[in-house]
């Protein structure tokens, strides 16, 4: 974290990018854009916010982040796409869990089985 700190103070993007592509991994997904933003708020919070070695450290983060991961979010159709997708998977879930609910425990409690 103090080397992502030291590297923003001194402007060294490459080597910023590296140590952040170290700690993200080499995957490309929802999981590693988490752990991305999760390290880079992490030295932030250490270099002071809204301090400017904080906005060097969100300006390469964004630099990093589109380098890496904009095509291949608008590849699985963006953000938006993919959180409706999430909340369209969690509320037939729910559905699904009611509907076994009924079927499972009110018939009997209403004397119809």
């Amino acid at each position: 974290m103090a080397q992502l700190v030291q590297n923003a103070r001194n402007s060294n993007v490459s080597r910023f990018q590296q140590l952040v592509s170290d700690n993200v991994g080499s995957d490309t997904g929802w999981q590693a854009i988490a752990r991305m933003f999760r390290l880079t708020q992490s030295a932030v919070q250490m270099a002071g916010m809204g301090t400017a070695v904080a906005r060097q450290i969100k300006e390469m983060t964004l630099n990093y982040f589109e380098d890496r991961f904009a095509n291949w979010i608008v590849d699985q159709g963006g953000w938006v796409r993919n959180f409706i997708l999430n909340i369209e998977e969690r509320l037939l879930s729910f559905y699904v869990l009611c509907f076994i609910y009924l079927l499972a425990f009110l018939p009997a409690q209403w004397g119809i089985m």
